[in-house]
């Protein structure tokens, strides 16, 4: 523990050098607790079993040791929707699981009981055991961070096992995720999302287990002040999947999605056309090419299935400047905001200039055409992106930045 800081080789070493595995697993157990960020430095000399799985777990989780952001939550705005792109822990709600009382005895006789406790959680969870889940977690003795990511791994197992039928639970285990819950709500809604057909397909029966996710997501949150906000990035990530799948470019899926998530939707297929396009054209143009695929019906039955990972999506609408408040705001692809328009036409304006905003190199004359535009809300999307490109460009903090 002390050559850790000094001389990782050598922690290495000393490691190798240990006769007794379960010497090791104990040392490595306490490493990892102590510096998760170095956790992958150490799983491979650890056997198979549950603490080389804990281990291997920690990667990418790193939440674990960067800070998360502070505040209370609870701020409003005069305009509808989210008051920033990303949720806080002071966003969602806490839960009475958080209280729960777990004996430290049922592991202590294990070589590590971190790794023990964490395991039970989260087999637990697999078998919908909402009270053992809870008390395996509480009785992780290495400090409140694992215990509170021990309960958001909990979450997330649920809803991988359970879909939608333990909605309820999961949210109940976020909210006892501590400085974690914003995250550990994000992670189910993208679980839940995530199993959606492609946009390509328009059939009500194959759209059907996604309207009851958004109708038991809405159950699960009722009366939290974020239940509006997680039914749109519910919809704001099930758009980015179901487009992604898609093997044509159509709007089938708007034969049978609801009114919410229309603007989703048609943000992510302006993302998908204008991802695919290698020459810039002017805001018009591109407007015509989103709008004909939006028109267009491929008549679908079957598309791809496939599983992916969502690329980070560039925040340029973190949090209100002064005077942005009354704009209505949506999430845009579930990383970012972006305002919203009740007119088709204007939308489509609006999401072409978002997804023109994040292409490599930005297409510069789209957003002049933009704060050109006969629409209020076009110019104002078009200046505010020129400028938070240009704040990030020059490395300095968001223009949208408090």
């Amino acid at each position: 523990m002390a050559a850790h800081g000094e001389d990782p080789a050598q922690v290495l070493d000393h490691l190798a050098a240990l006769s007794d595995d379960l010497e090791r697993i104990r040392v490595i157990s306490a490493l990892v607790d102590a510096h998760p960020e170095d956790a992958q430095t150490y799983c491979s000399l650890l056997p198979h079993g549950i603490s080389r799985r804990r281990c291997e777990e920690i990667d990418g989780r790193d939440h674990l040791w960067v800070p998360m952001p502070d505040g209370t939550g609870g701020e409003s705005r005069a305009g509808k929707g989210p008051v920033r792109s990303r949720w806080i822990a002071g966003d969602i709600e806490t839960s009475d699981l958080i209280h729960t009382r777990g004996q430290s005895r049922d592991f202590a006789s294990e070589v590590d009981p971190h790794a023990m406790a964490w395991g039970r959680a989260n087999m637990a969870a697999e078998l919908g055991e909402l009270e053992q889940v809870a008390k395996s977690c509480a009785a992780i003795q290495s400090g409140s961070r694992w215990r509170y990511d021990c309960f958001y791994s909990g979450a997330v197992s649920y809803v991988k096992a359970w879909d939608r039928a333990k909605l309820s639970d999961a949210v109940a285990l976020c909210g006892a995720a501590g400085g974690f819950r914003a995250l550990c709500l994000e992670d189910a809604i993208e679980i839940l999302a995530r199993r959606s057909p492609p946009s390509d397909i328009g059939d009500p029966l194959e759209w059907a287990p996604v309207l009851m996710r958004a109708h038991d997501l809405r159950d699960a949150l009722r009366g939290q002040p974020v239940a509006w906000d997680a039914q749109d990035r519910f919809w704001a990530v099930v758009a980015f999947h179901s487009v992604s799948k898609a093997q044509a470019m159509s709007g089938d899926a708007l034969e049978t999605l609801p009114p919410a998530a229309v603007p989703h939707l048609r943000a992510a297929i302006a993302a998908k056309v204008l991802g695919t396009m290698d020459e810039e054209v002017g805001l018009d143009e591109a407007v015509g090419l989103v709008t004909a695929v939006l028109e267009r019906r491929a008549a679908s039955s079957t598309g791809s299935v496939s599983v992916l990972v969502r690329e980070e999506i560039q925040d340029l609408w973190r949090v209100d400047r002064d005077g942005e408040s009354h704009l209505a705001a949506i999430s845009y692809l579930g990383g970012s905001r972006r305002t919203v328009a009740a007119d088709p036409e204007t939308d489509t304006r609006l999401v072409v200039l978002e997804a023109g905003a994040r292409k490599r190199p930005v297409w510069q004359g789209m957003l002049a055409d933009g704060a050109r535009d006969r629409d209020q809300r076009v110019r104002w999307t078009a200046v505010r992106l020129a400028e938070q490109l240009g704040a990030a460009e020059l490395g300095t903090a968001e223009a949208s930045q408090e």
